[in-house]
């Protein structure tokens, strides 16, 4: 009578089990399963219930914890999920979140990757709770990149998103220049203007001023892509933004 075949998910979590055992087996650890899992856990950075939950196979990590794994077994990521860096496409980049969340890998467009997007540029992604203007509705992902939070940083007719002590909105470069930068909402009634301070001006040390965003600005970055949410995808008629 043959085995049921596995499903993904159970071979993956089988194949990183084997593969973990032997790297640890490799690097001294003490074959006692209770002393294996603490000195794991210690090196790791995580609870000793967790690392059992490894060594077990019950659990397979994420993406974070997977990185910090390859990096004290000195293995490749790809070693343990069986693919080789060849198939993956040479746009694939690692995507963190603002704020809260799991990290996410996207392949970017060529165009998009190979153009305003370099491979050491780092990206991250903003998932929208509701409607923001521009095509952007409650469940889409934002990829962005931060920039320089000046005039000369910035590209006329990009969308921005900008963050502060209210929420995350976005916003059109509308006019740009090596002193200023002109920002417009979606509806037109939120005019925002980027220019430097006095103390710029003097040529001493200071940030960009603001109007119009209140108080507490945290973030500022271009959107380089969409991802829209499935019940979002626009259907036959349904005009929306696509950012390139």
């Amino acid at each position: 009578m043959s085995s049921p075949e596995l499903s993904p998910i159970d071979e993956l979590s089988r194949r990183f089990r084997a593969r973990l055992r032997a790297s640890l087996d490799s690097l001294g650890y003490s074959p006692l399963l209770r002393d294996r899992s603490r000195t794991f856990a210690a090196q790791i950075g995580i609870h000793e219930s967790e690392a059992l939950a490894l060594l077990n196979g019950d659990a397979i990590p994420d993406l974070q914890l997977l990185s910090a794994i390859s990096s004290h077994l000195q293995k490749p990521i790809t070693w343990f999920l069986e693919v080789s860096e060849a198939s993956f496409p040479a746009s694939t980049k690692v995507v963190h979140s603002i704020g809260p969340g799991e990290d996410i890998a996207v392949a970017l467009p060529e165009d998009i990757a190979g153009g305003s997007v370099a491979m050491d540029d780092q990206l991250l992604y903003f998932r929208s709770r509701g409607e923001m203007g521009f095509g952007i509705r409650g469940g889409d992902y934002l990829i962005v990149m931060e920039v320089p939070f000046m005039p000369m940083g910035v590209r006329k007719e990009q969308l921005y998103l900008l963050g502060n002590n209210t929420g995350f909105s976005l916003h059109r470069c509308a006019a740009q220049s090596p002193l200023r930068a002109t920002f417009k909402s979606f509806d037109g009634k939120t005019t925002t203007t980027l220019k430097p301070t006095i103390a710029k001006a003097e040529n001493r040390d200071s940030d960009f001023q603001t109007s119009d965003l209140g108080d507490g600005m945290h973030h500022f970055s271009q959107v380089i892509t969409v991802l829209k949410a499935p019940k979002n995808i626009p259907q036959d008629g349904e005009a929306f933004l696509i950012i390139s």
